[in-house]
């Protein structure tokens, strides 16, 4: 009995040896992917051996009235390092933190504050999140008494022809800068022109370099000289009583912001040998750096008038320069390849009617301006609400949009734009989890690009004390070739800190992997730089759908603008699910436009997901009200009939899981996973 049970222990002895061998394995792997992930050592307390039987115990020695659950252990050691990675870094402190630029070659983000003078630099991290640790330089003269810098350090931008460079513009010296992102070593200086001779030979003086945009086509740069005019339009009659009485206050203690301390500055800088005299009027001005001459009236380039007060300029496909316009209600287009004379043309802005929905309190045009990938120029409506305007390069067509609003929020104010194809980005759509922008997944034909066509916008309550601080994402369709001008989803995430007037967006992504890229925002008087990453932000969307405004709102159809193009509005609701739709959007009588449940369909269809209404489906069963299956086979015959001849017409889809499964590739998921969906048919009919 002894050899037998020593035979039979040897046997198992040896399987639990090869067991114990495994799970020593698997308990070093275990360590070393910890270690690797959270260099620290510091964990989680694990398992404690035994729990479940010592509870046990106890309930059988009378210790509990009811038996106890068990507990079973597992380790989540992949999924928990999924994070959802997003951060706010305090700056130096300052009354204004303005623009941002990230530079690919040092791999950093610059921020410049315009109130002290002040360069931030701030390295990026090997998973795309910015270090905390950061360089900061006094740009150029500083005031004696309180060492603050005085030349109004302000625009931040890259040269396509000087990789690692940026441009940087000393508003109140009217100089700007090219200079190395990692050493600082200066490679230009130029001192833009401060007199403009008109054609009938009077003069204005100009200057107060804004922002600087390089060409990188002609190697042309344009500057924005503007002036004396602050960046709160409040000073304008009447528009102080339009928005945010706080606000203006607060605005006139900002240097940025007050005419009079603009001209303060400029004074103490003529006084040490700056050519800053006070401007008077506005300008944008041209130059090819290599025919940069100081001696010349126009220091080599040229200079085109502008009305108050250009904020920003965007440089289009064609090499054109386009100047918003922010206490103006126009945009201003200059011709890049006609003589400085002939060159400039104002172009009308469809803004907000009164008595519009918008609520429009001021109608000016700006600050932001941009050129999309497919060549589109986007300008946005600070006095509007949720309002950006397109035009159309090709036709000069502009369009209004109007985004939707959350109940959350009071005001939408957009000040800044930027354009960016996401890569490989996971989001929930319609009830599932897909993959946007996956060059696996690329629509044929879609002229913008591998990618998902994406517009990043901020809110800010720079001018209005209600609006909130909010970062706007919108998805664009890309199942056709107007892939930059069909919203399709939206996403709206208000900042961390509020009352910050946010200012201006930067994407950061070359040189990192599409999950590590991000978007930061900078929060203009609480010296903060907003930080999440992309796949985070764009996490969960709702879908857009677009009102059909001739039945809701007839007065803005077929408006002419004063140039003749026609006044185009298009307003967008926030589909946020069946449940919403069939209640709020239901409940006001907003009508849809049955072209924007198709978009919505064909786009749900590219990404593999059915819209199907009010049935919920679960695994290998659709359940639907048999009053709403009836209503649905009816509409479906009849549109059958009616439509069948017609180009691209495709029934309404059955409620049959076989065919909904062919149709839209949905895999089968189990009872708990269900998602309500809905369908063209019934949405259009509204």
């Amino acid at each position: 009995m002894a050899a037998s049970s020593s035979g039979d222990g040897g046997g198992g002895g040896g399987d639990s040896a090869s067991l114990s061998s495994l799970q020593r394995e698997n308990d070093a792997l275990r360590a070393k992917i910890k270690l690797l992930v959270n260099p620290a050592g510091e964990r989680a307390l694990g398992e404690l051996k035994g729990v479940n039987a010592m509870n046990q115990a106890l309930w059988r020695m009378n210790a509990f009235q009811h038996q106890p659950p068990e507990f079973r252990y597992f380790d989540p050691v992949l999924s928990e390092q999924l994070e959802v990675e997003m951060k706010e870094v305090r700056l130096p402190f300052s009354d204004q933190t303005h623009e941002m630029c990230y530079e690919p070659v040092s791999r950093c983000l610059f921020i410049s504050q315009m109130s002290n003078s002040v360069l931030v630099r701030i390295p990026v991290g090997a998973n795309g999140m910015l270090l905390d640790d950061q360089d900061a330089w006094r740009v150029g003269p500083v005031d004696k008494d309180s060492g603050d810098g005085i030349s109004g350090l302000h625009n931040l931008s890259l040269s396509p022809a000087n990789p690692g460079c940026l441009w940087l513009s000393l508003q109140s010296a009217n100089t700007i800068l090219l200079v190395e992102g990692a050493t600082m070593k200066v490679r230009k200086v130029m001192k833009v022109p401060t007199m403009l001779v008109r054609k009938d030979k009077t003069a204005v003086l100009v200057g107060g370099p804004h922002c600087v945009r390089e060409c990188p086509r002609t190697g042309n740069v344009w500057v924005a000289l503007k002036g004396s005019q602050g960046c709160h339009p409040g000073h304008v009659p009447g528009v102080a009583e339009l928005s945010g009485k706080r606000g203006f206050a607060l605005a006139k203690e900002r240097v940025c912001c007050d005419a009079k301390a603009l001209r303060k500055r400029m004074d103490t800088l003529a006084g040490l040998g700056y050519d800053s005299p006070p401007p008077e009027g506005y300008a944008v001005w041209r130059v090819k750096p290599d025919e940069y001459d100081p001696s010349h009236p126009e220091c080599g380039g040229s200079l085109y008038e502008t009305l108050p007060s250009p904020p920003m300029v965007a440089v289009d496909h064609e090499a054109n320069c386009w100047v918003a316009q922010d206490t103006s209600k126009t945009i201003m287009r200059i011709h890049e390849s006609k003589p400085p004379a002939d060159a400039c043309s104002q172009m009308e802005i469809p803004h907000p009617h009164v008595g519009s929905q918008m609520k429009c309190s001021m109608q000016v045009t700006g600050p932001a301006v941009a050129v999309a990938p497919d060549g589109g120029i986007w300008c946005s409506l600070l006095g509007a609400q949720g309002g950006l305007v397109r035009i159309c390069p090709e036709k000069g067509t502009r369009t209004r949009y109007e985004f939707p609003i959350p109940p959350w929020m009071h005001t939408a104010r957009f000040i800044h734009v930027v354009f960016h194809m996401v890569e490989d980005v996971n989001i929930v759509f319609g009830g599932s989890l897909v993959t946007c922008g996956s060059s696996k997944t690329a629509i044929k034909g879609f002229k913008g690009g591998v990618g998902c066509p994406t517009l990043f916008a901020i809110s800010s309550n720079l001018i209005e004390d209600d609006a909130m601080n909010a970062l706007y994402m919108v998805i664009f369709d890309s199942t056709g070739e107007r892939g930059w001008s069909e919203p399709i989803a939206t996403r709206v995430m208000p900042l961390a800190t509020q009352d910050c007037s946010c200012h201006r967006i930067e994407v950061i992504s070359e040189g990192l992997p599409p999950e590590d890229h991000s978007i930061c925002v900078s929060e203009l008087h609480t010296s903060k730089i907003f930080q999440v990453k992309i796949c985070n932000a764009l996490a969960q969307m709702d879908g857009l759908v677009e009102e059909d405004m001739s039945v809701s709102d007839p007065d803005s159809v077929g408006r002419k603008l004063k140039d003749g193009y026609d006044d185009i509005a298009r307003r967008f609701h926030d589909f946020g699910g069946i449940t919403k739709y069939r209640g709020m959007l239901r409940e006001e009588g907003v009508p849809i436009m049955g072209s924007s449940i198709d978009r919505f369909e064909k786009f749900g269809a590219a990404l593999h997901i059915g819209f199907i209404t009010d049935g919920v489906l679960r695994g290998d069963r659709t359940e639907v009200p048999p009053d709403i299956q009836e209503a649905l086979e009816k509409a479906e015959k009849e549109a059958v009939e009616k439509h069948k001849s017609e180009k691209g017409y495709h029934p309404t889809a059955k409620f049959d899981w076989e065919d909904i499964t062919s149709k839209w590739n949905i895999v089968g998921r189990k009872d708990s996973e269900h998602r309500k969906v809905t369908s063209r048919k019934t949405l259009g009919e509204g």
